[in-house]
């Protein structure tokens, strides 16, 4: 059994078997960084497709960007392309889950932090000319 521990890349979606059986598929966004032997900041991104049978309900508690620790078995499947190239991709089939419940939080505080930055930076925008001087004249002032 292999643990794998990363990011929530793709919104996680509930999918329906033949049989009748719903799984959740999400994918995991695992990356590394290394110096290389001439001295070189190298990034390795791995994506993994996950598949969970377990509970259905893990869907609605997983968000894009949530980390996450998962274990299970790690296998290559081989496809064909709608060109006919044989492809292969890497496909985790979990068995157990788990993850930070403050990484909720976080995700939150983060996006509240992104949406206060933009805005800031609009306010800047609306109320400075290109000299960086205030955009106001005497007759727009109400006094």
């Amino acid at each position: 059994m292999l643990t794998l521990t990363g990011q929530i890349y793709r919104k996680p979606g509930i999918f329906t078997t033949k049989s009748g059986k719903q799984v959740v598929h999400f994918t995991i966004l695992d990356r590394f960084q290394f110096i290389a032997p001439n001295g070189e900041l190298k990034e390795i991104t791995n994506y993994y497709n996950c598949s969970y049978w377990k509970s259905e309900s893990l869907a609605t508690i997983l968000k894009k960007g949530m980390t996450v620790s998962v274990s299970g078995y790690n296998r290559a499947e081989y496809f064909k392309n709608d060109q006919g190239e044989h492809k292969a991709h890497n496909a985790f089939h979990v068995e157990l889950f788990s993850f930070n419940p403050k990484s909720l939080d976080q995700d939150q505080e983060r996006k509240a932090k992104k949406k206060e930055h933009r805005l800031a930076k609009a306010d800047d925008e609306l109320v400075k000319t290109p000299a960086g001087k205030p955009d106001i004249e005497d007759e727009d002032l109400p006094f």
